[in-house]
């Protein structure tokens, strides 16, 4: 027994001896084990060190960074995909070869690639390259380039269009489109954007089309304030619009106004004061901008065979006098927020940058020269404010504008939008989201209805809804879950969502009340490739208390990524030439 307890005894020493010997052992080898760690496990933070290179590496969709297994769906149709090119990559980091890096400059080199349309995910990191030194390692994982799209009536194609998000790999879009006219003449049209133009961070446009009832041109050449680490900005861009505009009533077939609208803006802005690395910035610049609208004096009906004049509607014959008018005013923002990172919010399982914080701007500019001698101020202005974690956050974004007669202190040209979201995310295959969206317009220049029926802003359910109004409130609600289907190279979620709507008259033509109208639906939503922030959706929306059609099925594809910026369809041709849409959206949303 003592013979068992001292071999017992012993080995416990012996057990003790060793764990010392380890202790001592591991606390030797700790800095060299820390020193290895610093080398095989890259670092993704930066920290004032001195970029020494950057490395660009592109992917293409459906691949990962680990190995490039997939081909691009284009190949199938004959189209090679290319990656997009380091120089397009480039123009859109702060980061620079020769300069210290910090963390902001870091981060925003990841958001501001993320945001680009044709990049479905970015990841920027700095690795160590020798004492207080780092090279940046950029990853793009390129978003689906083909565009593809069309209608059909009649049990025939009416329209078709067919482009590339990424030409070539050179950040260029093209799009090119016809549309069959029947009774009237063959549409045909085409976009042209290059993205990282003179490899800057600048934007090139150059559009145009030939309706079947109306034509337009476009051009804009920006540099949009995309991040607070730039110190200029500046828009110049100019478009004409000829169309018809569809005027629905409550009873008898829709009627139509000729509109030709011209407009043109220059301007350029400076960021003038910062307080801290991330803290407030103030943005202050000047704009020159003017604007032409004529509408015709009479409606007309458009029919299968031609257009043919309307007589006998007093509420739109000689309503809009023509309105041409140039300004000068001054912008002027202020700007508060830091941006995190969330995943799953209006993406299926994407990561999207949002900011937390407050943002202001404002322009005011008066009337320089008129046709019509009138004298009148612009005012316009944008206020956006977010608040909360990846788990839960609240944003909104307020929009408005209206010109002010000097001399009758009456208001014309109203235009207003506000979006209210709440997302709340329980897990990560989960996801809830709560919204409030507000339009309004008033004493416009031009024909104009905001509709139940507007596939941006409007009611889903309701295609064929009559009323129309100037002021429209919409409640949404969604409950989205994220599922594993057909393949795992792209990202699932099955949907249900419950809308309610009501539209209020106005002072647009044919304006009425509407009762509150609801929908109740299921969607199935997908992202290809898997973490790509374009959203293809298939909703099926049946109508509470039916307006027209029982149901509606719609099919769409968007990046809602940025949603709470865009505004409805039917509201965003009420603002006025430029302004804060075009210099001053410093876009909190990515």
């Amino acid at each position: 027994m003592k013979l068992d307890a001292l071999a017992s005894t012993a080995r416990t020493g012996h057990r003790r001896f060793l764990r010392v010997r380890l202790r001592v052992l591991c606390l030797l080898l700790a800095p060299l084990a820390s020193a290895f760690a610093q080398r095989v496990a890259p670092r993704s933070v930066c920290d004032g060190e001195l970029v020494t290179a950057i490395e660009t590496n592109s992917h293409p969709p459906g691949s990962t960074f680990v190995e490039n297994a997939w081909l691009a769906v284009g190949s199938v149709v004959g189209i090679r995909h290319v990656l997009t090119r380091p120089e397009v990559i480039k123009a859109y980091l702060v980061v620079e070869v020769g300069k210290r890096c910090t963390e902001l400059d870091r981060s925003e080199s990841e958001r501001l690639l993320r945001a680009q349309r044709f990049i479905a995910s970015a990841t920027v990191k700095a690795v160590p390259d020798g004492p207080g030194r780092i090279r940046i390692v950029v990853d793009v994982v390129d978003d689906l380039a083909p565009i593809v799209g069309g209608s059909f009536g009649s049990g025939t194609v009416t329209s078709l269009l067919l482009g590339t998000e990424n030409l070539n790999g050179k950040g260029i879009t093209v799009e090119v489109s016809g549309e069959r006219g029947f009774g009237y003449r063959t549409g045909y049209g085409g976009d042209i954007i290059q993205y990282g133009a003179f490899n800057k961070p600048f934007t090139l446009a150059v559009g145009g089309e030939v309706h079947p009832q109306g034509d337009a041109l476009r051009f804009e050449f920006s540099k949009p304030f995309l991040t607070d680490l730039q110190p200029n900005g500046f828009h110049v861009g100019a478009t004409e619009l000829n169309n018809y505009y569809d005027l629905t009533r409550p009873v008898g077939d829709d009627i139509f106004l000729n509109v030709r609208r011209v407009s043109y803006d220059l301007g350029i802005a400076t960021r003038v004061a910062r307080l801290t690395r991330s803290g407030v910035v103030g943005v202050i610049g000047g704009m020159i901008m003017g604007e032409d609208v004529r509408v015709a004096s009479a409606p007309v009906f458009m029919t299968d065979s031609g257009i043919f004049a309307a007589s006998g509607f007093p509420d739109v014959t000689n309503r809009y006098t023509p309105f041409n008018v140039t300004r000068a005013g001054v912008f002027a923002g202020i700007r508060a927020l830091h941006f995190q990172t969330v995943k799953g919010f209006d993406a299926v399982t994407a990561a999207q940058d949002v900011g937390n914080g407050v943002q202001l701007g404002v322009f005011a500019g008066p009337s320089i020269w008129s046709a019509q001698h009138a004298s009148d101020f612009l005012f316009t202005g944008e206020f956006y404010a977010g608040v909360g974690t990846p788990e839960s956050f609240f944003e909104t974004r307020v929009v408005g504008e209206g010109r002010m007669d000097r001399a009758t202190q009456h208001w014309d040209g109203v235009v207003g939008f506000g979006k209210f979201a709440w997302y709340i995310k329980p897990s990560d295959e989960v996801t809830h989201i709560a919204a409030v969206e507000l339009s309004a317009v008033q004493s416009l220049a031009f024909p104009l209805q905001l509709s139940f029926w507007d596939h941006e802003g409007g009611l889903p359910g309701f295609p064929e809804a009559l009323t129309v109004g100037g002021q429209r409130a919409i409640v949404r609600f969604e409950e989205r879950r994220v599922v594993e289907m057909i393949t795992k190279r792209a990202d699932w979620a099955i949907a249900l969502f419950a809308n309610a709507g009501k539209i209020w008259a106005g002072d647009v033509p044919y304006g009425r009340n509407s009762d509150v109208r609801a929908a109740l639906g299921v969607s199935l939503l997908a992202a290809y490739p898997a973490g790509g922030k374009r959203l293809y959706r298939v909703d099926l929306a049946v109508p509470v208390n039916p307006d027209g059609a029982k149901f509606e099925l719609r099919f769409s594809s968007s990046d809602e990524t940025r949603s709470i910026w865009r505004q409805p369809n039917d509201l965003a041709i009420a603002h006025s030439a430029a302004v804060l849409q075009n210099i001053g959206s410093w876009s909190p949303r990515n």
